[in-house]
């Protein structure tokens, strides 16, 4: 299906710019995302010591960021683990800029962001207007 989606974009393309902008942080677009990321964790190596509730993780460690945990916590998300993109209306800025990371953050996020999102864009435009 993702083949034929970026077929019918090659075919029309037009229509790529508009999908794009037209899906682009979306509710809809970060409740899949936030529901369905692949990248389960990150990798972050610990530029000083930093202390979390009485521990200290030394300067240099490297620390394993679960994104899907972080994705899925109740006390950030109501409901978590329910499709709800109406959620995205109210959410706090605090909430998505630390409980909402799809591609990873800072320097180092993912090259892939503006494909992926082209792609899902695409495979839904596709989905909903050809499929039968």
């Amino acid at each position: 299906m993702v083949l034929y989606s970026l077929k019918h974009c090659i075919q029309s393309p037009p229509q790529w710019h508009k999908l794009s902008s037209c899906w682009k942080n979306t509710p809809r677009h970060n409740e899949v995302l936030r529901l369905g990321n692949i990248a389960r964790a990150l990798f972050r190596r610990a530029p000083k010591d930093i202390p979390v509730n009485g521990y200290t993780i030394p300067e240099g460690w490297i620390i394993l960021i679960a994104i899907s945990a972080l994705h899925l916590d109740n006390d950030q998300f109501n409901n978590a683990l329910e499709f709800n993109p109406g959620r995205w209306k109210d959410i706090q800025t605090s909430v998505v800029a630390k409980s909402f990371m799809p591609f990873g953050v800072g320097i180092k996020q993912c090259a892939g962001v503006e494909y992926s999102r082209v792609v899902l864009a695409t495979f839904l435009h596709v989905l909903i207007t050809k499929y039968k």
